[in-house]
Order: structure tokens, then C-alpha cells, then sequence
């Protein structure tokens, strides 16, 4: 017996020893992934980490299966390159006509019933009790697509003919309440830069001037040599997933209770991820302290948003849970098919709380697309900030992913304030092959939901369900983008393009076009530019294109449209004024083909032919990628 004892005592040590070196062997790996006595990641944020694995090994979202399900949609356009072999080709200028009151035309009709029954498969083979999706342009409704039902016992409901109310209690319409999950982190951006623009705070302040307690541990240096350059984590990299914080928060999700200083002290006791603007780390924690530091500029960030809920006229949106869950709100539900509860996030809720409708998002998606330049007092209806500083938000991109891969193609390529960015190539010969999306998804138990908009078009998407089991195994997020990138926006380009060829093929040429023809040399340089002149061009009338070049500016016969604004901005009206300048602007419309690396955004080169009033020589100057001074016609 004493010696069963002895060989018992010495089996515990041991597994006591191992123990010991385990748990040391875990926090030394801890403070390597700069999580210092931080807890673990959830299973959750281990998906995420897969997920986020899985995308650098093929960012290309693009699978076999979504070009067979939008195999249908593609019979429709009339525009196709083939075998999507090559290289995805270089952004391109959208097209520039208003898309007109009325009708729909016929083609984008058909094109986007063809949506709704990819939109009705793809309900239909997953999970989801019910959902909505709503595609915008600008200011107008496209398509409204609802599914399912807002709970499950009583089975689906189905809305009636116009979409706007149901035929019984359950059935899912524009107005039924979601959960928007990281959606919310759009939101808390928009106080922020509400409060720059207001000049009530800098995107470039401290955390510490409003939180004087902050102070996570810095990241180890790199390098023998390398000194760490603590310049302080700001608003705007909080508001960006660049403050070096890690994912996770410091307390249980939806158990999140917890008073600032508390939260704060625990994340006092972690290391951060990176130096705090080097690079993007996405953070719910970063939301949560950026939001508690807007809403000290109020009551709280819950009736922060109740304002700017307010101004925008989503009526049913809040940082609140619904007080009556049978005032139609969806119900999510977990793999067990039990009903997620209505939970409060506490101190996540800048991160992940807020609901809202079809019908408040399409409202949402108008305001970040809205033309014009003007003031918000000057533009009516509350707007939360000037038209042009949408703009810049929706430009700004601080980290990028740049990636070569042969269309069709959706990648994930670049980062802004909070919005991921998707570098989309279709295998299309249209006027618009490239260009960006700007996203942000979002995810919470029971529920995912999915905004995207394409300024340059004015086209947005919504899309929301509830999901019937773990919704993270939904490939909600890359079909939703997929069908909007491959399916919506070509079919919306085409029909554009068909107005255009039915309205008016003629372009817009500035007065006495012929002053333009003939070859432009800079001496310096030696850069020679020959424009000529068609008088039957590529689209039935007479046009101006740039013949040849000896800096790989443009393809061979790339025509020229006149720009009667000085700044290029807005209706193509000429004034008699303008027509008798002595300055006259024209956009390339094709980009060359060799610099895709290095050109973005859709910007045109600008050609700008000026009358020299003391010789009168013509000079141009070329604008864009290339900037050319002065070159003087022979």
C-alpha cells in the first residue's frame, strides 16, 4: 500500500510539472502573439484567424460555384471577354450618364429578376430563417428582395406583391428589424468624423487626451537596432483597426458589463499587436474604447447614435434592443435550433449593437452616394456631413494588399475607416472592367448582414439574414459580394451603356476641335504626342484621339471627350463663356495598359490644350499618372 502511495505521489508531480511547463510553454506564446495574461481566442476569433489564413493564400473570393450560380446573369450581357484568361485589365472611367427617372429599362429588369432568383437559391441552400436585401442607386430603389420569416414556428411567411407589408404577423419585409453586427463599427466612424468636421475633435488626437489611463504594453522592437517610436495610438487609428489591438475584448461577449476603467485595466495588462499606425489589426476592442470616447461628447454612444440615426431619417435604427421583439424583428437561432437571445453587448456595442431595416440602410446607402459638393446645412434633410468630405472618407485607404490575378476576380485588397476594400475585375469588355468596392460585414450570434457601395456608379447593396445555425459557416459574406461585383454592377453598366448608344451617340467636342490636331513635342523631354483628327470615329461621329505617343500614354486612336468644366466636375453643359477660353480640358477615356500597378481609382489622364496669348502656339500639359508640362505644337 505505501508503495502504490509513493508511485502515485510521484505520477502527480509529474503530471504537476508538466502542467507547470505547459502553462509557461502557453504565456511564452502568448507574449510572442502580444496577448500578455489577455484571454484566449474565442472559437469565434479562431475561425476569423482561419478565415483570414485561407484569403492571403488565395485573396481571389471567386469560386466555381459562384460563376455557375451567376451563370444566368451572364447569358444577359452581351459584352464578354471569353475565357477570363487574361490578366484583369486597367481600371477604366464608368460611365458618365445620370441614369434617368422612369421605367427601368427593359435589359436591367430582366437583369435584376435574374438577381432575385440567385438571391432566392442562395436563401434557400443555407441556413436562414429570413432575410433582406436591397440594391440602390443613389437615391432610388432598385430591387427589394425579402425572404422567410421573422421566427420560426409558424413556418415562412411570404410578403405581398409590392414587398412592404406582410400576409401574416412573420413574414420578413423592408422594415423588419436586424442585427448589423461590425456594421456598427460604420456608424461609430461617422461620430467621429462628424465631430472632426464639426471641429469638436481631431482624428489625430491622442486616446490619452481623453483617456489618461491608457497604456498597453508596447511591442517588442525588431531588430538589434530597432528602437520602438511610441508615438501614441490616435482616434483615427482606432477607427481603422491600426491602434495595435488585438481582436478580442476584455470580457466575455455578450457578458461585456464591465465599467471603463475596468476594461481599461485589463487591456493595460496586454501587448499591443504592432506600433500604433504601422499596420491593420482588426479590433472590436478599438471600436469599443473609440466609441466610449464619442460618447463623451454626449450622454453616452447609444443616444449618440440616436442622433445620427435622426439626422438620416432611419427611423427604426438603434444602438438598443428592441423593446418588443414581436414589433417585427428577426430572430436568430443557434445550431441547436434554440432562439439567440436579444443580448446586450455592453462595453462591445460600438463594435457590434446596432439594428436597423432595409428601409433605414437604403437611406444610409443614399447618403454615402449623393452627388454634389455642397455643405449639409446647404443640402437639407440633416445631412451628418458635407458631400465632400463623404467623399474622402470613402477614399481613404491606409493599408493595401496589391494582387495580379486573372479575371473575373473579387479580392480583398485594401483597408480604409472601417470600410475593406474589394479590387473587382470582370471578364468583360465594357467601359468599366476594374474597379473598387467599398464593404463592411458584419456578424453577431443568430444574425450576418453586408453593406457595399460603388460611389462611382451611385450602386449600393443591403443584405441581411437570420441565420438557423452557425451563420459563420454561411458563405454569406463572399456570395453577397460576388453577386453584387459579377452580377449587378455589369448589368447595371450595360444598361447604361445601352442608354447612352440610344440617346445620343455624339461626343461632346469643344468649338473649333481642328486647332487641337497635330504633334506636341517637349524638347526637354523629348515626349511627343500626335492628335488627330476622326471624322468618323469609333462611336458614328467626329472625335479627337490621340494617334500615337512615345511615353506609353495611350493606345493607338484612344479618342478624347471634352470636359467643359475647368475642374471636370458635373454636367457636361458648355456656357459661351467656356466656349470662347482660351483653355480647353479633354479626358482620355481608356487607360494604358501597362501600369495597372500604379494607377487607381478610376482618375482619368486630363489633356489640357492652352493658347499661348504671346505666340500663339497651342501647349498641352498632360495630367495624370504621367505629368507633362508644356509641350508645344510643331
Amino acid at each position: 500500500m505505501a508503495q502504490r502511495r509513493r508511485v502515485v505521489n510521484r505520477v502527480y508531480r509529474l503530471v504537476v510539472i508538466a502542467v507547470v511547463v505547459l502553462m509557461q510553454a502557453a504565456a511564452c506564446s502568448s507574449a510572442q502573439h502580444g496577448n500578455v495574461n489577455g484571454p484566449a481566442l474565442r472559437p469565434w476569433d479562431q475561425a476569423q484567424a482561419q478565415q483570414q489564413r485561407q484569403r492571403r493564400k488565395n485573396p481571389n473570393v471567386v469560386t466555381d460555384r459562384h460563376l455557375k450560380l451567376l451563370k444566368p446573369l451572364h447569358h444577359l450581357l452581351n459584352k464578354t471577354a471569353g475565357t477570363g484568361a487574361q490578366l484583369k485589365p486597367c481600371p477604366k472611367a464608368p460611365p458618365t450618364l445620370p441614369f434617368p427617372p422612369g421605367p427601368l429599362p427593359s435589359n436591367l429588369t430582366a437583369g435584376l429578376e435574374a438577381v432575385r432568383a440567385v438571391l432566392e437559391h442562395l436563401f434557400d441552400n443555407s441556413e436562414a430563417t429570413g432575410g433582406s436585401v436591397s440594391i440602390v442607386y443613389k437615391e432610388r430603389v432598385l430591387l427589394s428582395y425579402h425572404y422567410g420569416s421573422t421566427r420560426r414556428q409558424k413556418g415562412h411567411g411570404q410578403p405581398d406583391a409590392s414587398g412592404t407589408g406582410p400576409l401574416d404577423n412573420d413574414a420578413v419585409n423592408a422594415d423588419t428589424l436586424f442585427r448589423l453586427g461590425s456594421i456598427t463599427k460604420v456608424f461609430t466612424d461617422l461620430l467621429m468624423i462628424r465631430g472632426v468636421e464639426n471641429g469638436t475633435m481631431s482624428a489625430d488626437d491622442s486616446i490619452k487626451k481623453y483617456l489618461g489611463t491608457y497604456k498597453p504594453a508596447w511591442p517588442p522592437a525588431r531588430g538589434t537596432d530597432a528602437t520602438p517610436t511610441p508615438r501614441g495610438a490616435t482616434l483615427r487609428d482606432l477607427g481603422s483597426h491600426r491602434a495595435g489591438l488585438p481582436r478580442y475584448s476584455p470580457c466575455t461577449f455578450a457578458d461585456c458589463n464591465i465599467t471603463l476603467p475596468e476594461a481599461i485595466r485589463r487591456i493595460n495588462e496586454w501587448t499591443l499587436l504592432s506600433e500604433p499606425g504601422t499596420q491593420v489589426s482588426y479590433s472590436n476592442i478599438g471600436f469599443s474604447v473609440l466609441g466610449e470616447i464619442m460618447g463623451r461628447f454626449g450622454s453616452n454612444w447609444q443616444d449618440e447614435i440616436g442622433v445620427l440615426a435622426g439626422l438620416l431619417g432611419m427611423n427604426r435604427t438603434s444602438a438598443l434592443n428592441p423593446s418588443n421583439v414581436s414589433d417585427n424583428v428577426a430572430l436568430g437561432y443557434d445550431a441547436d435550433g434554440k432562439q439567440v437571445l436579444l443580448q446586450d453587448l455592453g462595453f462591445e456595442s460600438p463594435a457590434g449593437a446596432i439594428w436597423s431595416s432595409a428601409t433605414d440602410m437604403n437611406k444610409l446607402m443614399s447618403f454615402l452616394l449623393r452627388d454634389g459638393a455642397g455643405r449639409r446645412d446647404e443640402l437639407g434633410g440633416g445631412q451628418p456631413l458635407d458631400a465632400a468630405t463623404v467623399r474622402a472618407w470613402l477614399s481613404t485607404r491606409l493599408d493595401t494588399n496589391p494582387t495580379n490575378i486573372a479575371a473575373p476576380s473579387v479580392i480583398l485588397s485594401e483597408w480604409g475607416m472601417p470600410f475593406e476594400y474589394f479590387d473587382v475585375s470582370l471578364d468583360s469588355a465594357g467601359r468599366f472592367p476594374r474597379f473598387f468596392l467599398a464593404t463592411k460585414d458584419g456578424s453577431v450570434p443568430g444574425y450576418n448582414a453586408q453593406l457595399q457601395v460603388q460611389r462611382d456608379l451611385g450602386l449600393g447593396m443591403f443584405a441581411a439574414m437570420s441565420t438557423g445555425a452557425d451563420g459563420r459557416n454561411v458563405p454569406f459574406f463572399s456570395d453577397t459580394v460576388v453577386t453584387f461585383a459579377l452580377g449587378v454592377v455589369p448589368l447595371f453598366i450595360q444598361a447604361l451603356e445601352a442608354l447612352a448608344a440610344d440617346s445620343s451617340p455624339t461626343r461632346l467636342l469643344p468649338p473649333a476641335p481642328e486647332r487641337f490636331v497635330g504633334t506636341f513635342v517637349d524638347n526637354a523631354t523629348h515626349a511627343v504626342i500626335h492628335v488627330g483628327w476622326n471624322s468618323s470615329g469609333a462611336y458614328g461621329n467626329s472625335s479627337l484621339y490621340i494617334l500615337q505617343d512615345n511615353i506609353d500614354l495611350a493606345e493607338p486612336s484612344t479618342a478624347l471627350e471634352w470636359l467643359p468644366q475647368e475642374d471636370g466636375a458635373g454636367p457636361m453643359v458648355a456656357d459661351a463663356a467656356r466656349q470662347a477660353s482660351n483653355v480647353v480640358k479633354l479626358r482620355m477615356l481608356p487607360f494604358p495598359t501597362d501600369a495597372c500597378d500604379n494607377i487607381q481609382d478610376g482618375n482619368n489622364y486630363v489633356l489640357t490644350f492652352a493658347l499661348d496669348q504671346s505666340t500663339g502656339d497651342v501647349l498641352l500639359t498632360v495630367e495624370g499618372y504621367i505629368l507633362l508640362t508644356n509641350l508645344r505644337k510643331l
